[in-house]
């Protein structure tokens, strides 16, 4: 049994946590780009202390059609995604900004930001709005 498993039966009193996914299932989840990959794997990632605790109080939430995925614990600490198939970038654009709405919405949260250089991340392409918006064809 590992650690994670005890703590979650000592906690809950039950055996198995259900959060809890398998290396194949994680594996197959990092190949589909639906999961991010190990960072402790990552030397410039580790070095920046990116890494530190991993996979402890790290997550994906992926919606039942696969278009909307947010990550927890990643380099940003938080990135929402959301895709769509077509043409029609606002549908994509509005389903992100209700999104976006509901978690700044949770009482508690708050993002690291800067009057100088707007919202701050871990990753310097993505300082300001902390938005990167991409197209696939």
């Amino acid at each position: 049994s590992d650690w994670s498993s005890d703590v979650w039966s000592e906690v809950t009193g039950e055996a198995e946590n259900p959060n809890l996914i398998s290396a194949d299932k994680y594996q197959e989840l990092v190949d589909a780009h639906v999961m991010f990959k190990d960072m402790a794997a990552d030397p410039y990632l580790a070095s920046a202390g990116i890494a530190s605790d991993w996979p402890c109080g790290r997550g994906c939430y992926q919606s039942a059609d696969g278009g909307f995925i947010i990550w927890f614990g990643e380099e940003d600490q938080l990135r929402i995604m959301c895709m769509a198939k077509g043409f029609v970038l606002n549908t994509v654009f509005d389903r992100l900004h209700t999104a976006l709405q509901a978690v700044e919405a949770i009482d508690g949260i708050a993002f690291a930001t800067s009057s100088k250089y707007g919202y701050v991340t871990s990753c310097p392409s993505n300082l300001g709005t902390g938005m990167r918006a991409s197209v696939h064809v």
